[in-house]
């Protein structure tokens, strides 16, 4: 049996036609979840204008910030709930990020693209993914996937989502 439903996608957005499967028999009615990588999904990049490329900067930095702080935040936590060769991860992960934010890709990015921020963390984080991923080492491999979980969480914060998903 398929199943179809039709919906919006935000409010802004003209409905969407979802079709699935059906696992049980029966009607069910309510809230649904749709749930993707913010890395993947999104739909095409916004474009904005010259005058726009410091306001996105700045959401940029704010997110790139807060992410920072929620890393540190839990970093302490986790010394002193459990032990600080552990919480050493969210540092690294803090200082990873940060040294990929003082390359100056992201800006360089955002000005010649002209498009929005979280179109350019997807771009440069996936750039950088890539690189990782073609290292031989493989400690230094996994720091890509840790990467693209740094970078879902700027772009969740950028939308606007950091308190969303399945968690709400």
């Amino acid at each position: 049996m398929r199943s179809t439903t039709t919906m919006p996608r935000d409010k802004t957005d003209a409905e969407e036609t979802l079709t699935g499967r059906c696992i049980a028999p029966g009607l069910g009615m309510g809230r649904a979840w749709v749930v993707g990588d913010v890395l993947n999904c999104g739909g095409a990049p916004s474009a904005i204008g010259v005058g726009e490329v410091d306001r996105e900067l700045a959401r940029l930095k704010e997110c790139l910030d807060a992410t920072l702080a929620e890393l540190d935040q839990f970093a302490l936590r986790i010394e002193a709930e459990f032990d600080s060769t552990l919480a050493g991860v969210f540092r690294a992960h803090g200082e990873m990020l940060r040294d990929l934010f003082m390359t100056g890709e992201f800006e360089q990015e955002l000005r010649a693209s002209l498009l929005t921020a979280e179109a350019i963390v997807r771009r440069v984080l996936k750039r950088w993914y890539q690189k990782f991923e073609a290292v031989e080492n493989p400690t230094i491999r996994q720091r890509a996937d840790d990467l693209l979980d740094l970078g879902r969480n700027i772009v969740r914060r950028l939308r606007g989502e950091q308190n969303a998903g399945l968690d709400a």
